[in-house]
């Protein structure tokens, strides 16, 4: 079931989508947290998969990457108190300049992130200016031409635990066949985090 939400902390009000587990277990669940800034972007699908699997989510539309990186860390730090959010399982996930805008978030954050979830995200080395040390994978397209696999594999190298996973085939906009690829890893990717 998804719901309105608005977060408002440190003088920011974040408007956005609310998921919860279709078949609610009782006490804690994980929780993504997901910017979106591009059109075409899937992220609210994706949400819908992660609440079938018992995962809770946060989808926001942002009007740029800096605005994006605020809203991620006064939502990280409002629902991280809610007594249904597993704290250790947050997960930042965003697509294209989303996941830029997780990265930089997280770098901000620092350890208290559970992990995050590139999907073909606009990141370069020079994003680093710390290195994230928590659980990192990032989805690359082999067939993409606007953020090439190799500039991926470099930011990989530059995190602490980053780890490219390529799709086959895949180009920068993802088909039906990516998006469910994006969907069961990053299900997994929380599954797995310690």
């Amino acid at each position: 079931m998804t719901k309105e939400m608005t977060i408002i902390g440190q003088g920011l009000t974040v408007k956005g989508k609310f998921g919860e587990p279709v078949n609610p277990v009782d006490g804690v669940a994980p929780l993504v947290i997901q910017p979106i800034i591009e059109d075409g972007d899937k992220s609210e699908a994706i949400s819908q998969v992660l609440n079938a699997a018992g995962i809770l989510t946060f989808t926001f539309k942002s009007k740029s990457i800096e605005s994006a990186v605020k809203a991620l860390e006064v939502v990280f730090t409002e629902l991280r108190q809610d007594d249904r959010v597993a704290g250790e399982y947050i997960v930042f996930a965003g697509y294209g300049e989303a996941g830029r805008a997780s990265l930089l978030a997280a770098n901000n954050l620092g350890a208290s992130v559970g992990g995050i979830f590139l999907m073909a995200p606009a990141v370069k080395v020079e994003d680093l200016r710390s290195t994230y040390p928590g659980q990192a994978m990032i989805l690359a397209s082999s067939q993409d031409e606007v953020v090439p696999v190799h500039n991926l594999e470099e930011v990989a190298k530059k995190l602490k635990h980053g780890q490219v996973l390529e799709i086959r085939d895949g180009h920068h906009e993802y088909r039906v066949q990516d998006l469910d690829r994006a969907s069961l890893l990053l299900r997994t990717f929380i599954m797995t985090l310690k």
